[in-house]
């Protein structure tokens, strides 16, 4: 464990300060001029021991990403990080998406709705396919809304790309698991939090991103990742899409 001793310049000896460290197995960090740590002197910040924090410790992914979300002074999204949810705007999904998918460390699992409309080409999607050959445990569930999609020019170019980039792939109905699974679009990274995508039925725009890491609702979405699983069928070429459509 690595802590941080900050201690006011003014008010004690250096020397016994950097005992009183070394007694705590501590690094001292002092602060000169600046009187009492209280309103008064405004000394309510502490930048480079917060930086010391995000970059020494071994933060998980969803801590990283609060960090880099209070780096870039995006306050008002940590404010209920107690909660461990916290609700994006949906022009936030590109700088999430890039943030986990260039700090993945373990694992990432994911859903692909086929309701809507995608770009396999888009940024989101190609630094997932660099995080997969990385960590070699990715897999992306394409639940398709109906068995036709599978006919869409997007959806088999998202295919054989993700196959290309030893991304594990299945397909999925989602009418097989509607009944158990009410979010059709998730992803569970590092096995330390969710990202669920929703949008709006209607016009197909996304309307919501959240981020979740409590237990309880973490544990919920692992089972339905195994509930999906089950109901799905594992691909290895883009042929074995053609022998699932064939097969109903």
């Amino acid at each position: 464990m690595y802590s941080i001793l900050i201690m006011i310049h003014t008010l004690i000896d250096k020397q016994h300060a950097i005992l009183f460290a070394k007694a705590l197995d501590s690094s001292p960090i002092f602060v000169k001029k600046a009187g009492h740590m209280n309103s008064e002197v405004n000394l309510n910040e502490f930048p480079l021991v917060f930086d010391l924090c995000t970059t020494r410790l071994d933060l998980s992914l969803f801590q990283q990403y609060l960090a880099h979300r209070y780096d870039k002074m995006a306050l008002d999204y940590i404010e209920g990080q107690k909660e461990k949810v916290i609700k994006l705007d949906p022009g936030e999904i590109l700088d999430e998406g890039v943030f986990h998918f260039r700090h993945l460390k373990t694992s990432g699992f994911c859903t692909f709705y086929t309701k809507y409309d995608w770009n396999p080409n888009e940024r989101y999607y190609e630094d997932a396919r660099i995080a997969a050959k990385r960590i070699s445990n990715f897999t992306r569930i394409i639940m398709l809304d109906k068995l036709e999609d599978l006919n869409r020019n997007d959806i088999r170019e998202q295919i054989k790309l993700d196959l290309n980039a030893n991304i594990i792939v299945y397909l999925c109905l989602y009418d097989k698991v509607k009944d158990q699974v009410t979010e059709p679009d998730f992803g569970i990274w590092d096995d330390d939090y969710v990202c669920v995508v929703r949008q709006d039925p209607e016009s197909g725009k996304l309307k919501e991103i959240e981020l979740n890491s409590r237990d309880s609702d973490l544990n919920m979405y692992r089972k339905w990742r195994e509930i999906i699983i089950s109901k799905a069928v594992l691909i290895y070429t883009i042929e074995d899409v053609d022998k699932y459509l064939h097969s109903y």
